[in-house]
C-alpha cells in the first residue's frame, strides 16, 4: 500500500466474511511501486505478480 491510502482495515471486514481470502495488501509497500494509491505501477504490478506466481503457482521442495 503507498502510505495516503485511506480504510486500511478493509481487509479486515472482508476476512470476517470470506476467511479463506488471502491478504495482500500489504505485498508491495513503497510509494515508488504506485502510480496512485491503491494503483500500482508497472514495478509495483511486476512485484506482485512475482509475489503471486511464487505464493501460488512455484513448488516449495522445502
Amino acid at each position: 500500500m503507498c502510505s495516503n491510502t485511506k480504510g486500511l482495515n478493509y481487509f479486515e471486514k472482508v476476512h470476517q466474511m470470506y476467511p479463506e481470502i488471502h491478504n495482500y495488501e500489504k505485498a508491495v509497500e513503497g510509494d515508488q511501486y504506485f502510480s496512485s494509491c491503491g494503483h500500482m505501477n508497472n514495478s509495483g504490478a511486476r512485484k506482485f505478480t512475482a509475489i503471486i506466481i511464487r505464493d501460488f503457482f512455484l513448488i516449495n521442495d522445502n
